[in-house]
This record gives C-alpha cells, structure tokens and sequence, in this order.
C-alpha cells in the first residue's frame, strides 16, 4: 500500500472506520466492537454472547455494559443445578 492510500475500510453499507476493540469478560473474550458512524457494533465471539451480535451501541463501554449484564442473566454451566433443579419432590 501506498502512503496516498486510506488505511481505513468500510463495510458495503460504508460505516465501518476500520477500529475495532476486543471486548473481554473474565479474560475471555465475549466480542469485538467494530466503530461505525454513530458508535459501535457488536459481533459475539462466544455464544454466550449471541443476544448481542450485531446491536449497535452509542460507545465500547456501552456495549462493554451490555456483554456483563447479559452475563449476569445467564447461567454458566456451573450454576445449572442452582438455577434449573427446582422439580417437586414426590
């Protein structure tokens, strides 16, 4: 590439800036936050995180918020017996 050349890319809807962040949780990473005109969308890099994809967010920290308020709603596999053992007794 030449220095005359843009280093930035767009997307076929042409708002994709070429920025993108990796959002994590518990070092693990949940998605990417690409920056488009207006603030940022999320793709899932896990499936935990799948609610999400493709949700635009006013900021990374917005969809930062997002991924650990979705990660609070859902139970991780550890917490299976916890959540979903409630069948009566006979």
């Amino acid at each position: 590439m030449d220095a005359s050349q843009s280093t930035t890319q767009t997307d076929a809807a042409g708002e994709y800036d070429g920025s993108a962040w990796v959002i994590e949780l518990d070092d693990q990473a949940a998605g990417v936050a690409f920056a488009v005109r207006g603030g940022v969308r999320f793709a899932a890099a896990d499936t935990r995180f799948w609610a999400l994809d493709g949700e635009r967010f006013a900021s990374v920290a917005k969809a930062h918020a997002a991924v650990r308020r979705l990660a609070r709603l859902r139970p991780q596999p550890g917490d299976v017996g916890r959540f979903w053992s409630a069948s009566p007794s006979r």
